[in-house]
């Protein structure tokens, strides 16, 4: 009878341990993608914030400040390991130029970062991205 218990013991045991290290390498697999996606969003911020900086030093006829779309001639701008997509709309404000910029990336399933054509396909585009907002005042 003692030999009966002991092996229910012994499965209950393995079972237990195969439940907790399948849990640990849920974590685990978690932890992985939640740092590829701070690393693609801190690639991405940078890549934003430099060029909006750049448009907004430009003169106020510069070409890249017209009003209209444009798609960055450098895609895919490489990222580590991603090809990131830069984007940004100009539209005249009262008393300058107001500048969407967008940066997106394919992430997995979510792709289409390189088909964005516009304001309306970055916005509802299911691709993630990061987007940035300045206004360059007139002289």
């Amino acid at each position: 009878m003692k030999r009966g218990i002991a092996l229910i013991e012994v499965l209950v045991a393995l079972f237990l341990c195969m439940i907790l290290f399948a849990a640990a390498a849920r974590l685990s697999l978690t932890a992985i993608r939640g740092g590829a996606d701070a690393e693609a969003r801190t690639y991405a911020s940078v890549m934003g914030h430099s060029k909006l900086s750049s448009l907004l030093n430009l003169p106020y006829t510069a070409a890249e400040l017209e009003p209209r779309w444009h798609a960055d001639p450098g895609n895919p701008l490489r990222g580590g390991r991603i090809p990131f997509y830069r984007f940004w709309q100009v539209d005249g404000v009262e008393g300058g130029k107001r500048v969407v910029l967008f940066v997106a990336w394919d992430s997995g399933s979510r792709t289409g970062a390189a088909d964005l054509g516009s304001p309306a396909d970055a916005e509802s585009s299911g691709c993630p991205k990061v987007s940035f907002r300045g206004i360059l005042l007139q002289d």
